[in-house]
């Protein structure tokens, strides 16, 4: 009888901004709303005149450590 590999994860609670149509901005990733909502404004700022359809929300992340020996959680 084989043993199957136990698998390691951990799951990491975040930010990230979100368009119009729910596609998620990969730069917005953040510890922090603040710091989220900062990025955001930072890479599409609001333009006068036009609708801002973006959104901070918080999101879930799973990170399988069997494959990602090294990440810095705290980044």
């Amino acid at each position: 009888m084989s043993k199957k590999k136990q698998r390691k994860t951990q799951e990491i609670e975040a930010y990230a901004a979100f368009d119009g149509r729910s596609n998620i901005l990969y730069a917005t990733i953040k510890s922090s709303k603040e710091a989220s909502a900062d990025t955001l404004r930072k890479f599409n700022p609001p333009v006068e005149g036009y609708s801002y359809a973006f959104k901070v929300l918080p999101i879930r992340i799973s990170v399988d450590l069997n494959a990602q020996h090294e990440i810095d959680f705290e980044e």
